[in-house]
């Protein structure tokens, strides 16, 4: 019996020390940010282009899917390529953490992170409209999986008061040099 209530104890205070250690995980906000949440159908993205450049692929074993950009010459000193996410709420003025793993032979990672307010149009439509946008700046091109971070508050000082930015969405972007670049493990946290 002794042994037992020291056990329960013992447990409770590993249980206590472990909850106030600090090394929470924080909840992911973009649904499907490791991109295998359905093995059929590419769920809290947009539609993938039908010429094949964008693509969600199987990586290995470990990583399980990601996006793969095949970029031509053309379209790497023109245009580039890019891939948005479905809209995520948020909260104006809360700071949040973005981060993401990327793997490329070429392509430089240009990521975004866009801010969208509800605004009327001419004909007092009321619309999403992008008002915020803060981008990932990488040195250099890493061939090795590679993960890159930045934190943002979504705010527009020139709307403020009048817009509220509500949601985001992640814009995967690369462009510069023809190649194939890998994404993987999207994150979007709150952070301290």
């Amino acid at each position: 019996m002794r042994s037992t209530v020291l056990y329960i104890v013992l447990a409770l205070s590993v249980f206590a020390f472990a909850g106030d250690s600090g090394t929470s995980v924080k909840a992911n906000l973009i649904p499907n940010g490791t991109f295998d949440e359905n093995p059929k159908d590419l769920v809290g993205w947009g539609l993938l282009p039908q010429d094949g450049s964008v693509k969600w692929v199987s990586l290995n074993a470990q990583r399980g899917k990601g996006i793969l950009f095949s970029l031509s010459k053309r379209v790497a000193h023109s245009t580039g390529l890019l891939f948005y996410s479905e809209f995520i709420p948020v909260e104006e003025g809360k700071k949040y953490r973005f981060s993401l793993d990327y793997r490329s032979d070429g392509p430089e990672p240009k990521p975004f992170v866009k801010g969208y307010a509800l605004f009327p149009d001419v004909h007092d439509k009321v619309e999403r409209r992008e008002i915020y946008k803060k981008q990932i700046f990488v040195d250099n091109v890493s061939s090795e999986w590679t993960t890159i971070t930045m934190e943002f508050t979504p705010k527009n000082p020139i709307y403020e008061g009048n817009y509220e930015i509500k949601w985001v969405r992640v814009l995967l972007y690369a462009y510069l040099k023809p190649g194939k670049i890998y994404f993987d493990n999207v994150r979007i946290e709150e952070s301290e």
